[in-house]
């Protein structure tokens, strides 16, 4: 005889029945150590796993909520036609979990603007180079010299491609960075000229960010006149965007690579202060050393960020740190097509076969997650993007959604059930 057994995790109630969509994200840290405070990236993509036209028109109704209470977001861009890049700060990760969990609520036409910004104040500078503005506070000033948008690891990129091409931030006083210290972009080369092409530079004589070779380089300069520089060879040009970090702590000055720790070299002494800007795609003490390529996402943060840190940063660009559980479309019961096998029994305020919001607290059922390895999800069911502007990650859907806030069974789910129960009855 058979006994069938299901063991489900309810879903966390509704955080305020004024919003009437939700979405489930679930965050991976299995592989890493506890984090605070961590920006992460979240894709919404229309038709996919959000509905643009169920939000207020510059996306005012976001919320994200992680344990009943609200967390700080800022929309990069919202795109109702294709993708939305939105950041927003999860205050904690449990070391080697991978059921961290925070939603998105959104559809309430009264809602205020609630976008608050995420930056920590270690934050010296956050750019997420759609437009020339410092999203940490206080705001640098920052001055565009030729660059154009293109499409970028996380939205919108810088492509610098003239002589003369880049940016300049001031007070260039704000650099002057004489502890621990951390510097991030991401970078695409597309070709090397100078042997000292700069990324990320403050003068010649201060912390520079720069070819090394085919690679890249880290370098402090300090007083008294000392250099550590730790310079990888893995090549970069033509390679695509590259997630590029390099942190100093006063002891060690490391370089990472895509979210990997690749080389570093013995430094104790601070660096040095210097009069000259801050400037991206050049040096401003060596001015023929312009960048031939784009770059996003630039950070530069008074805290040697940790390994753990840098590779959950690296996979939240790149898509893999989240997977959602929610949206308007869905092969909920995973045959490769999205028919009426798709609708999930019992829900009220589904539209239709693979449509409907993500479950609303008009629900009177409970939404719960039948999905066996639901802490350790693997989905290959990834929702590519044509949109050229967001070609650097996808949205992955979590295979333990099936509908609603938390994942109902498909019709496939419910005819395995009755099979089994068949079964038991046969062989009682």
């Amino acid at each position: 005889m058979w006994i069938w057994v299901a063991v489900a995790a309810a879903a966390p109630p509704w955080w305020n029945a004024s919003w009437s969509h939700r979405v489930r994200v679930r965050l991976d840290n299995t592989t890493r150590g506890a984090l605070d405070e961590l920006p992460v990236s979240i894709r919404l993509e229309d038709g996919v796993n959000f509905t643009h036209a169920d939000a207020l028109g510059a996306g005012e109704d976001l919320r994200f909520v992680a344990d009943g209470a609200e967390l700080p977001y800022e929309i990069e861009r919202w795109n109702q036609a294709g993708v939305s890049q939105v950041w927003v700060r999860v205050p904690h990760l449990d070391a080697g979990s991978a059921s961290n969990e925070l939603y998105v609520y959104y559809g309430n036409p009264g809602a205020p603007a609630g976008a608050t910004g995420i930056w920590t104040a270690d934050t010296v500078v956050a750019l997420h180079f759609d437009q020339a503005v410092d999203s940490a506070l206080p705001a640098e000033t920052v001055t565009a010299l030729g660059t154009r948008a293109v499409a970028g690891a996380a939205g919108f990129a810088q492509e610098f491609a003239n002589p003369n091409d880049r940016w300049e931030l001031s007070p260039e006083t704000a650099f002057d960075l004489v502890g621990p210290f951390t510097v991030s972009v991401w970078a695409r080369i597309d070709a090397w000229d100078d042997p000292r092409d700069a990324i990320v530079t403050k003068g010649d004589n201060t912390f520079r960010l720069q070819r090394c070779g085919e690679g890249a380089a880290f370098l402090i300069n300090t007083a008294p006149q000392a250099v550590y520089e730790a310079c990888s060879a893995i090549p970069l040009e033509g390679t695509g965007f590259r997630h590029l970090v390099g942190t100093y702590d006063l002891g060690l000055v490391r370089l990472y690579v895509d979210g990997v720790l690749d080389v570093y070299v013995p430094g104790t002494l601070p660096a040095r202060t210097d009069p000259r800007q801050l400037w991206i795609g050049n040096n401003a003490e060596v001015q023929t050393r312009e960048l031939s390529g784009a770059l996003d996402e630039l950070r530069i943060e008074r805290v040697a960020r940790s390994a753990d840190w840098i590779s959950a940063d690296h996979a939240s660009v790149m898509g893999s740190l989240a997977s959602y559980c929610g949206g308007p479309v869905g092969d909920l019961d995973q045959d490769g097509v999205c028919d009426d096998e798709d609708v999930c029994p019992g829900e009220d305020d589904l539209a239709g076969p693979c449509g409907g919001d993500t479950g609303s607290p008009a629900d009177t059922d409970t939404d719960t997650d039948t999905d066996s390895d639901a802490d350790t999800d693997t989905d290959s069911d990834v929702d590519t993007d044509s949109d050229a502007d967001t070609d650097a990650a996808q949205v992955v859907r979590d295979p333990g959604c099936a509908c609603g806030s938390g994942g109902r069974p498909g019709m496939a789910g419910l005819l395995l059930l009755t099979a089994l129960w068949r079964r038991t009855r046969s062989q009682s």
